[in-house]
């Protein structure tokens, strides 16, 4: 998934762990370009994210602080602005859409 040049030439992998659900995420971004792959872990990542799936949809979807979504239950190990970076990159989605088109 293309993101926007606001991550600019930043290279970082991040992991997720969705706790309520026991499942993990690795998002590696390399050239402006964001990679998920569900059930990856990395090794060195910039920032480890655990909560429920809810908190990391805020983080994405709604661009819910950081601080804001620590007080819900989010726990954040690691560097923070990487996690910043990729939230600001993130363009929101519209809400409204059209799927089929005639």
């Amino acid at each position: 998934l293309p993101i926007s040049a606001a991550i600019g030439n930043r290279q970082m992998a991040l992991n997720f762990n969705f706790a309520d659900r026991q499942e993990k995420a690795r998002i590696t971004v390399e050239n402006a370009v964001m990679i998920p792959e569900m059930g990856e872990t990395a090794a060195r990542p910039a920032a480890t994210l655990t909560g429920p799936r809810q908190l990391f949809l805020g983080l994405f979807f709604l661009k819910v602080p950081l601080a804001q979504l620590e007080a819900a239950g989010l726990k954040i190990e690691g560097d923070r602005t990487a996690i910043e970076a990729l939230q600001s990159a993130i363009e929101t989605p519209p809400n409204v859409f059209d799927i089929v088109t005639p």
